[in-house]
């Protein structure tokens, strides 16, 4: 199945920004991937995508280039362009690369993290409480606890103070929210998640690396486990 082709007869139009097309590009596709609009497997044509976008085919083709560099999508010379899926095996090793980097990364920053991201932390802790309805995340607001719990771990990293550990996560994450969009309800646990999170407050409060890689790495196991359990009968890639 070819997906790119406006959905009846509707289109974007990303000329009407003023920035760099490619980048807006790259971002609005970017997007559609993780949130899966474009399914695991789908080919995915620049000619389509430009009439769909309003934009050049040389814009997109920009656009698919860096998604793939990022694994996001497959070139397969003589054949398309496809969307990547996720196997188990995938999602378990992206959970192992996390796992390093925001461990890592908070050792560092639960020394130097500013008071702003410190207030920005606790505000997006805050946030996600009310999204929580017993063990599991509100059906209605779970979009919206996917963005919030994505921000609070990549502003954890960035509290490193690294930029190259910042990127690295940045390339990462896009795989995190696929999965997190494809998370079935019922194993999340969002009520567990939440106490990890409060722990993870309480060690930047303390300004204490032990505690926070002792806290964070519970945290990121327990989500790896019920998530991979959650992934273990899928035939299919995510």
């Amino acid at each position: 199945m070819s997906i790119g082709q406006p959905a009846n007869g509707s289109a974007l139009d990303l000329r009407a920004a003023h920035e760099d097309l490619t980048g807006k590009a790259y971002r609005v596709l970017r997007e559609m991937i993780v949130t899966r609009a474009f399914a695991p497997g789908a080919k995915v044509t620049a000619e389509g995508l430009a009439q769909r976008l309003g934009v050049s085919r040389t814009t997109v083709k920009g656009a698919l280039d860096q998604l793939a560099a990022e694994h996001l999508v497959e070139v397969r010379p003589q054949v398309g362009t496809f969307v990547r899926g996720l196997t188990f095996a995938d999602v378990a090793a992206v959970w192992d690369a996390r796992l390093m980097i925001e461990v890592f990364a908070g050792r560092r920053g639960v020394l130097a993290a500013t008071l702003d991201q410190r207030d920005e932390m606790a505000g997006l802790v805050d946030g996600i409480e009310p999204l929580v309805e017993g063990e599991d995340y509100r059906e209605d607001t779970y979009p919206r606890a996917v963005t919030f719990n994505r921000r609070l771990h990549q502003l954890l990293v960035e509290t490193s103070g690294n930029p190259y550990l910042v990127e690295l996560y940045r390339q990462l994450s896009a795989r995190l929210q696929i999965v997190n969009f494809q998370a079935h309800r019922g194993f999340r646990r969002a009520d567990l998640a939440q106490a990890e999170h409060r722990a993870i407050l309480e060690a930047y409060s303390r300004r204490d690396p032990e505690m926070l890689a002792k806290v964070l790495t519970r945290h990121l196991e327990r989500s790896r486990d019920t998530v991979l359990r959650g992934l273990a009968n899928r035939a299919e890639p995510v």
